[in-house]
């Protein structure tokens, strides 16, 4: 699931870039952060299967 999430998660997690996403688990804990860039599908897969996983 993506989703928008307010400003004071961002603040929470010390999300400093713009274009910035964070992945979540179900626990908490951050999976995996970024800032700018792309990622490939099989980096995306990587993420789904962590989250999956947690």
């Amino acid at each position: 699931m993506f989703a928008e999430a307010p400003t004071t998660l961002a603040r929470a997690y010390d999300v400093r870039q713009q274009s910035s996403w964070t992945a979540i688990g179900a626990d908490g804990v951050i999976v995996r952060s970024r800032g700018y860039g792309a990622q490939g599908a099989g980096y995306w897969r990587g993420v789904l299967d962590q989250l999956r996983a947690g």
